[in-house]
């Protein structure tokens, strides 16, 4: 977990406008630049280590499978195509959203499906598959994560028609 350095920086975080007026050094944009630095290479480590190994037609992981998207859109349209700096974006947020807790990264998944029904249909589909009798054996008898969307998700949240 990253520890903001005092108050100013923490205002700063919550307000970033702030950031035009107060000097780099007590605002803090320094330490969080060279934190926002550090996860951008651990990401690219990460895909470096995986594009070694990969096949390209047997995905294990969601990396993988983004890297075959990467691959496929080459000569797609310049709105259809995926490049690497999204894909690593895209892991930064879910290494961001998961540094507090695995709910949260859940939280950025719904967002991320939200953004796109098409995945969002597939992935109803493959659960439909499964019964319910066998999703409630697999939680023995336990409540699963509570459905919430906080106010200040929800209204970042694009409602699909």
């Amino acid at each position: 977990c990253v520890e903001l350095p005092g108050p100013i920086c923490k205002a700063c975080v919550f307000a970033p406008a702030l950031i035009r007026w107060i000097p780099r050094l007590l605002s803090g944009r320094n330490s969080l630049e060279r934190i926002f630095r550090n996860i951008y290479k651990l990401v690219d480590t990460m895909f470096d280590s995986l594009s070694q190994t990969r096949i390209s037609t047997d995905p294990r992981n969601l990396a993988d499978a983004l890297l075959d998207e990467v691959e496929a859109s080459t000569g797609a349209d310049a709105e259809k195509k995926i490049s690497m700096d999204m894909i690593r974006a895209v892991f930064f947020d879910l290494l961001s959203a998961s540094m507090h807790r695995t709910a949260s990264t859940l939280e950025w998944c719904v967002l991320y499906l939200c953004n796109f029904p098409d995945i969002q249909a597939k992935l109803q589909n493959e659960n439909y598959d499964i019964s319910w009798e066998s999703q409630v054996q697999s939680l023995n008898g336990k409540v699963a994560i509570a459905n919430h969307a906080p106010d200040f998700k929800a209204k970042f949240i694009p409602r699909v028609k």
